[in-house]
């Protein structure tokens, strides 16, 4: 395999890995604000759990945009 072809999975990866972290932070912020105003169900979590589901949703987003950028930074010339 070339290197212009290891260099273009690796762009398709990091591009994977930065979309997966914008849906994940979408996704942290978006659903406390959703269970607050529309309170669908009738077990709505406390502002314990929408917290602690906020800072995982945060801090996954940004693992994965790390994990994005380091794989940018393998790229060869």
């Amino acid at each position: 395999m070339n290197k212009t072809i290891r260099n273009e999975r690796r762009k398709l990866l990091a591009t994977w890995y930065n979309n997966f972290s914008i849906a994940v932070l979408v996704a942290g912020f978006l659903t406390p604000f959703w269970t607050i105003i529309y309170g669908t169900s009738q077990n709505t979590p406390d502002d314990a759990t929408r917290t602690l589901g906020f800072i995982v949703c945060v801090s996954l987003g940004a693992i994965l945009r790390y994990l994005a950028r380091r794989t940018l930074g393998s790229l060869e010339e």
